[in-house]
């Protein structure tokens, strides 16, 4: 499965409230799972009523920086995560919920966990406290017991299997380009330029904006945690740590706010491209701030 699919899916699942209470997220951390994991929990924690994850609001920020009330995180300490790892994480999710109504555990490295912390574990996915989600990051799901492997939703991301339509990579392309262009303060009439095969129609400006989000996000979590974030190339990296040391981090929670407000008017059907044009504006004010 591709990053673009689990999103979808893991937001949907939230829309309906149909979250399970444990997931494992399958690949390398190269492959984006480190990545997608903060997604996840920032999603479910969220304290905005719109579409979550927003990414700027209180709660997206503590989790980013691992400081959430609600979030757990549990690692191996050496080779492998111990039988007491699991039990304060037990300890932990047994507590009501300090901000919101779920408690989330993330588990990293999953697949180093010890027989004896697996079996711990079993017990709390047999009978999870409240609404508590747990999330296992795992290279090998077949290093987890069978046990533990039933219990949860396992969604494999294959970086290099990933496939993408025409249109989603175009639109990641677009989105890189004019982050890009904004970042290195290129004039109005360039990026509008850009913009005209993005504004073509409506469901194209959305994937955009999807996309656009998204690399706002990963410069962000490039500067707290740059082990989380996938990169595609060398050349894709440095830009990444160039980038994220420039792009001061309340002006990044601002580019998300502009992007959440463009994708609202679309939503009440205001003309694409003068959304689109007035969010890159607004974005090119925020960059004047910044240098």
């Amino acid at each position: 499965m591709n990053k673009g699919f689990i999103r979808s899916k893991i937001q949907k699942a939230i829309d309906e409230g149909n979250l399970s209470h444990a997931y494992i997220l399958e690949g390398s951390e190269a492959g984006g799972t480190g990545e997608l994991a903060v997604f996840f929990v920032q999603a479910i924690l969220c304290g905005n009523p719109g579409r979550r994850p927003c990414g700027t609001c209180v709660s997206c920020r503590k989790v980013l920086r691992e400081e959430h009330e609600d979030f757990i995180v549990a690692e191996p300490a050496g080779l492998s995560i111990k039988d007491e790892d699991i039990e304060e994480i037990q300890r932990r999710l047994a507590k009501k919920p300090y901000e919101g109504t779920r408690n989330v555990a993330l588990i990293k490295g999953a697949d180093t966990m010890t027989p004896r912390a697996q079996n711990r574990l079993l017990k709390t996915l047999e009978e999870p406290p409240g609404q508590a989600v747990l999330i296992l990051l795992s290279e090998n799901a077949e290093h987890l017991l069978p046990t533990v492997r039933s219990r949860c939703i396992l969604y494999h991301l294959d970086r290099e299997q990933e496939e993408e339509n025409e249109v989603v990579y175009s639109s990641r392309k677009a989105a890189e380009q004019i982050g890009a262009m904004l970042l290195e303060k290129r004039p109005f009439y360039e990026l509008s330029e850009a913009l005209t095969e993005v504004i073509a129609e409506r469901e194209t400006a959305r994937l955009f904006l999807d996309e656009l989000e998204l690399w706002y996000r990963n410069l962000l979590l490039y500067s707290y945690a740059p082990e989380l974030v996938a990169c595609r190339s060398e050349e894709e990296q440095k830009f990444l740590q160039q980038k994220s040391a420039l792009l001061k981090k309340e002006q990044c929670f601002r580019m998300t706010e502009l992007i959440e407000e463009t994708r609202r008017d679309l939503d009440r059907n205001i003309n694409t491209g003068y959304a689109l044009k007035g969010m890159v504006l607004g974005m090119m004010e925020q960059e004047e701030a910044i240098w």
